[in-house]
């Protein structure tokens, strides 16, 4: 059941009407639209740092690949691609953790493991906390006293109280 689905069998009448077509005009038209474009601007980003296309090549081949892949595949073919494609993110997102580790367990720890990269991260964040000082966040040692802030004194509230 879709969200719109449970608004009709929730609500009735006049009101849930008019927040069904709002929702539907407004995730359906403009909120797609939004994501779709910004998709649309990365793969052209991507595509001319590659390959050096320019954008409308980016976009009419891309186009054309997903309208012929959609038509041959179907709806199960687009949901199968699109199952391969998450696992190929996940393993990407775990790879670049993996090696971000190992790159602050050699510069951090000396170390190139990503378990000594962890350890060393830990360490190092753990001594540190955000504290406000007159609602700015400043980063402090975990003492929490606050450590100077420049920034601060620039505003005449601060500069009033510490005189």
């Amino acid at each position: 059941m879709t969200d719109l689905e449970f608004y009709e069998h929730r609500y009735s009448g006049t009101a849930a009407s008019v927040v069904r077509g709002f929702r539907a005009i407004y995730l359906g038209l403009f909120f797609n639209c939004f994501i779709m474009g910004m998709v649309t601007l990365a793969a052209c980003k991507i595509a001319n740092i590659l390959f050096g296309m320019p954008a409308w090549q980016t976009i009419v081949i891309c186009g054309i690949l997903n309208v012929v892949f959609a038509a041959h595949s179907g709806l199960w073919g687009v949901l199968v691609i699109d199952m391969v494609q998450f696992f190929i993110k996940m393993t990407a997102v775990f790879a670049a953790a993996w090696f971000s580790l190992v790159e602050v367990g050699k510069r951090l720890a000396g170390d190139a493991s990503a378990w000594a990269g962890l350890k060393a991260l830990v360490a190092k964040l753990s001594t540190q906390q955000v504290v406000t000082t007159q609602g700015v966040p400043v980063m402090s040692v975990s003492d929490g006293k606050g450590s100077p802030s420049w920034t601060c004194c620039r505003t005449s509230r601060c500069r009033s109280s510490r005189s």
